[in-house]
């Protein structure tokens, strides 16, 4: 090949390269012309050399694909490396290997591929003689040589394995008596040794180290997995130790064979290339994926085990099963018809399954050695690690332990042809969770005699971030189970113990379903289960504690409103006379009665003249759409509703009758006053609360008697009540929170305030508890953290009188309340409840004793007396503490069940071996904590609870889908907000609107958003994750307007203020800025004391803007100064 110039007359002079070919007889010569000013002359050299060599190979085999062609051979590539190819030796990097350089140069500090293996020594060896033996062995494995280097080859791979003919070996001494090692156990210093991060690209991938201190002595093989896999160590070693053996005995070691040695790597490379994420490959995996979800644990601060974690944040955990267990594991196995691995793997696949909680089909990872010839004896990186995929049909209740062990080797045969799935690649087929759960079987653990001694070696595998490893070690005389896991993202829970606990009742109890394995100890079971519960005396019952303080404090001040004071004899009589009116009407025990009322001393008269005729109440919010309140009314079968004329027209027209305190006064009057004769039975209804429910229509919850009474005991005891106590009725009567304080504060003789206010105004309730030394209040989170941010203005002086604060319906955020509780003027305890509606409100409570951080975690604590709290798993077996199930709750407050939702609450309220009566299923997930705290992790399904209110989603759901123009819609919750998406055509303005006519406000959604089409995970379900992100959909419809006048000025820092949002437009909509309906009434308040105008939260909702308010506080002032119409008398005609 000659290179020569061209004129810059020349037509080729014009363009960067011509290739010219022409046929000369039975030959063809080529010349190639280019332009220098882009090419010199190496480059052209090198590529006519890759022309010719490309030439050659097509003509050497007319019928090979072009994709199959190597492009450079080993020489070619060693020269343009910069290597001697008569000195070094050249690979290409296998599938797993390049996944491996990938995360290594793109991760530059990960150790997740470095690990190692060691042996202990009895006494100290000959170390010239033992360094000679690693030479040797070196010597006789090219893959030992191994560095790695970049190439930068048109078409070629990024990096190739290249190996030098001979290479030096140094074994590395380290006395760790010195300075720089005295603070490391000998074991800290070998795993430091081997788990560090490597610049693969400049490091040797193998080292060698021996340790020493005392009588200890340690010789550690650290390496990158790039180059050796696990069985691969275990031969290093076995062969470096038979080495030093023959050494010191005075024999010659026979040297490897070159294809044992050199030439394994090689024969796996040209099996495994054509296989490796083929076509075919790729399309099993995908399908695979379609049917299993992505493997999420939750992990717990709280059973962190710090003084177990290695340096590099992983805990090793380790168990033996002896040979006489092995042997039943044998037998075992023998009688099904399987092997060890798949026995290990079944149960390691039931306790992913019981950690993880999986709804469908799931996959771990699982590792193949690929031992096969030729390279079965060969060092290098061949292992395969590829999905173990779980059927979804094997997690029902009925599935036996055989056919658990029959679809895991189903699964195992069916991937035995697609298992060459790179890891890049299972990266991006395969879902992939927070955690990574991986099985690995080694069959190929060995030992060595040295000197006598038996030499036992131990493989340090590599840390996997977000790993979990379950490694079984088989020797020839026992097992060994090794839990390998990042304690970031795992927490062990005992985890080998259990498998082992799993393998016992298999093999000598042989359940009948998978079902019926028990992963907990006896002993945890019983402490779990907690007190049973003991039974409440039949006579007790609010009724009868309420008549005891009549009794015994007849005119002390029971109810305190701003009309009027009741005593609790003039309450007492109110309540008689609404009793024997609904007596005299046919109620009874059972019947259910509405009662439509707000926040006022006639609400309490109506609850106690409900409960005194024997008859449960049906709290009616009249703010509530008039068709929910038709339903609720009808659903309750209730014969009468208690209310006001004021109400009426909220009511509108019902098939019930009415009875209107005001209006009916003199009915009333004439009533007798004394207590009916009524016998309380303790399993009857007390009150319904009517949540919202899925099928879009609300669902009322009973409770009995029995259960109310078990609560109060429970709350008296805890706050300690006395006649000196006086609450604050915060929340809306239809809130299950709100029941129990009807009743406690008149059972103790104190107390209850009732705020006059139509509308939430944290200024009035800060007020009426400075003004009444109001001493506990119990509301939702939500409800206070205002009423605290206010009280901070004058250090929470207002606050001094509180002696508890119960908060419960939604989980705390300790922050708004933090610099309150940490306050000198702070004499409050704040307790954390958690209960459902369908169990008497409250079924557990934790007392916040220490207060460390705002962020600290507050768990919803312990069962209160008489109730059992269990976390189970879907097929109502516990579950072990630390991991996440469902907390269901059984004992005195669990409630009556659905009105006419037979279906439903067989579903919920279910029969079990774990307790006496029924068992309520919340579907809320918790998990038991060290201390036997329970701690809330979140709804099951899409049942929320939001400012305490509980809230089906697919209510609202139910409600978009049935207007105009809507074709299917998907409601989240985003930072404590309700947002909606739509798939429609267009966006109308009136949705929010037209929804008032279904739902309630607390339910509409703050933002909709509309959507052309669902984004879909792999296996076709919505993508949550990949819905629009509602902060930037605010951001992108804010089109920012500045206020014009006073008037807007002030309305806009009010928005700012009550929403915690700035630059607010006066054209932005209040529910498109993160607005709701408590923050509504927040911001009503505020303009209605600041303008002094009358303002309802109904005008806020029409005029949801800057702009359209100050219209509306305009109106509403001018209106504040007509004067009034005066009544016309005398024969003069009146004036127009």
């Amino acid at each position: 090949m000659q290179i020569e110039a061209i004129p810059a007359s020349h037509v080729a002079a014009r363009m960067d390269m011509v290739l010219g070919v022409a046929k000369t007889g039975d030959a063809y010569e080529a010349s190639l012309e280019f332009n220098t000013d882009l090419f010199d002359d190496t480059t052209i050299s090198s590529m006519m050399d890759q022309y010719l060599f490309l030439l050659d190979a097509l003509a050497s085999d007319k019928s090979q694909r072009l994709d199959d062609i190597v492009l450079y051979d080993d020489q070619h590539l060693l020269q343009q490396l910069g290597f001697d190819a008569e000195q070094h030796s050249i690979l290409a990097l296998n599938a797993n290997q390049q996944s491996m350089l990938l995360d290594q140069l793109a991760h530059p500090d990960t150790i997740q591929n470095a690990y190692g293996i060691y042996a202990d020594f009895p006494s100290k060896p000959d170390l010239d003689t033992l360094e000679s033996a690693i030479q040797l062995v070196v010597d006789t494995c090219a893959v030992l040589r191994t560095r790695l280097v970049e190439c930068a080859l048109p078409a070629a791979d990024m990096a190739y394995a290249v190996m030098p003919g001979q290479l030096p070996v140094a074994l590395q001494v380290i006395d760790l008596n010195s300075e720089h090692w005295a603070s490391y156990s000998i074991h800290d210093a070998a795993m430091k040794l081997m788990h560090r991060p490597y610049d693969v690209l400049r490091d040797a991938l193998v080292q060698y180290y021996f340790l020493h201190r005392n009588e200890q002595f340690r010789l550690v093989i650290a390496c990158h997995h790039i180059v050796l896999d696990g069985a691969s160590t275990y031969l290093l070693m076995e062969r470096i130790l038979d080495r030093y053996n023959k050494l010191r005995g005075g024999l010659q070691p026979v040297a490897q064979s070159q294809l044992t040695a050199d030439e394994g790597a090689a024969h796996f490379l040209n099996w495994s290339k054509p296989l490796a994420d083929s076509v075919q490959v790729r399309d099993y995996w995908r399908q695979k994926a379609m049917a299993v979800e992505p493997l999420n644990y939750s992990p717990s601060a709280n059973y962190r085990n710090a003084a177990a974690e290695s340096p590099f944040g992983d805990i090793v955990e380790r168990q033996s099963l002896d040979h006489r267990q092995v042997a039943t594991i044998r037998e075992y196995c023998a009688q099904q018809g399987i092997n060890l691995p798949l026995y290990f793997k079944t149960l390691f696949a039931l306790m992913v399954q019981h950690y993880c909680r999986p709804d469908s089909g799931f996959a771990f990872a699982e590792f193949f050695a690929c031992r096969r010839q030729p390279w079965a004896q060969s060092l290098g990186c061949f292992y395969q690690q590829f999905p173990s995929v779980v059927p979804a049909d094997v997690l029902g209740p009925d599935t036996t332990i055989a056919q658990w062990h029959s679809a895991l080797k189903d699964s195992r045969d069916s991937a035995r042809e697609f298992r060459t799935l790179s890891l890049q690649a299972q990266q991006q087929l395969m879902p992939v969770g927070r955690a990574v759960f991986m099985f690995n079987y080694y069959n190929f653990v060995s030992h060595t005699q040295v000197d006598g001694d038996t030499i036992q070696p131990v493989m340090s595998a590599p840390k996997v971030e977000g790993g979990i490893q379950f490694i079984i070690k088989e020797t020839a005389t026992a097992i060994e189970l090794e839990l390998r896991y990042d304690a970031a993202v795992f927490n062990g829970l005992q985890f080998l113990s259990r498998t082992l606990h799993l393998n016992e009742q298999i093999q000598f109890e042989a359940p009948p379903a998978a079902a019926h394995l028990q992963f907990l100890s006896a002993a945890e079971q019983m402490r779990l289960a907690g007190t049973p519960p003991s039974a409440i005396a039949q006579t007790d019952n609010v009724v009868a504690r309420f008549q005891q303080s009549v009794a015994q404090s007849p005119d002390h001040a029971a109810v305190i409103s701003e009309q009027e004071t009741l005593t609790y004899a003039e309450l007492n009589l109110r309540a008689n006379r609404v009793a024997h009116y609904l007596l005299d009407n046919g109620v009874r025990e059972n019947v259910r009665v509405g009662v439509c009322l707000d926040r006022s001393t006639d609400l309490l008269v109506a609850i106690w003249g409900v409960l005194k005729a024997g008859a449960a109440y049906v709290p009616l919010d009249p703010s509530y759409p008039k068709e929910r309140l038709a339903y609720m009314v009808e659903d309750a079968a209730a014969p009468l509703v208690i209310t006001q004329e004021c109400h009426l027209q909220a009511l509108g027209d019902l098939a019930a009758g009415v009875l209107c305190l005001d209006r009916d006064a003199a009915a009333l009057a004439a009533r007798p006053t004394h207590n009916p004769e009524i016998q309380i039975d303790p399993d009857s209804q007390i009150y319904v609360i009517y949540t919202s429910g899925s099928t879009g229509r609300p669902k009322g919850a009973m409770v009995r008697h029995s259960g109310e009474i078990n609560l109060q005991h429970w709350y008296l005891e805890l706050l300690g009540l006395t006649p000196r106590d006086r609450t604050l009725m915060i929340s809306a009567v239809g809130f299950d929170l709100s029941q129990k304080n009807l009743f406690a504060p008149f059972l103790a003789g104190a107390a209850i305030v009732m705020p006059s206010m139509e509308l939430y105004d944290e200024h009035e309730l800060l007020s009426l508890i400075r003004q009444h030394q109001v001493t506990w209040v119990n509301c939702a989170p939500s409800a206070f953290y205002p009423i605290a941010e206010l009280a901070a203005a004058d250090g929470y002086k207002a606050l001094t009188s509180m002696r508890y604060l119960v908060l419960g319906g939604e989980p705390i955020r300790l922050t708004p309340l933090y610099h309150w509780l940490t306050s000198p003027n702070a004499q409050v305890q704040l307790v954390n409840s958690y209960g459902p509606t369908e169990c008497t409100d409250v079924v557990s409570c934790h007392v916040l004793d220490v207060i460390d951080s705002p962020d600290q975690m507050i768990p919803v604590g312990k069962p209160i007396a008489n109730t059992q709290l269990w976390i189970l798993n879907h097929n109502l077996q516990q579950v072990v503490p630390g991991v996440v199930g469902e907390i269901c709750v059984s004992g005195a407050g669990v409630g009556l069940g659905y009105i006419n939702r037979d279906e439903l609450t067989q579903q919920v309220f279910v029969e079990t071996e774990l307790c006496a009566g029924k068992l309520y299923r919340t579907g809320d997930l918790g998990r038991v904590l060290p201390n036997g705290d329970i701690e809330y992790i979140g709804r099951k399904d899409f049942q929320i609870k939001l400012r305490g209110l509980r809230i089906e989603l697919g209510e609202i759901e139910h409600a978009l889908k049935a207007l105009p123009g809507v074709d299917d819609c998907l409601v989240v919750v985003h930072e404590e907000k309700l947002v909606g998406y739509i798939v429609a055509e267009d966006e109308p303005s009136a949705w929010r609107e037209a929804l008032r006519d279904h739902i309630p406000e607390y339910m509409i959604p703050s933002l909709l958003l509309s959507v052309q089409q669902w984004p879909l995970t792999p296996n076709g379900k919505v993508d949550r994750n990949a819905l629009p992100d509602p902060d930037a959909a605010i951001s992108d419809l804010q089109v920012y307007v500045a206020p014009r006048n006073e008037t807007e000025q002030r309305l806009v820092a009010i928005w700012q203020e009550v929403l915690q949002r700035s630059n607010i437009g006066i054209q932005d909509n209040l529910f498109d800025v993160g607005g709701n309906s408590l923050l509504a009434t927040r911001i009503v308040s505020r303009v209605k004391k600041q303008f002094e105008v009358p303002l309802s939260v109904r005008e806020l909702f029409t005029a949801p803007t800057v702009a359209e308010l100050a219209v509306a506080v305009g109106r509403a002032g001018q209106a504040r100064h007509i004067p009034p119409i005066q009544a016309h008398s005398g024969d003069e005609p009146a004036p127009l």
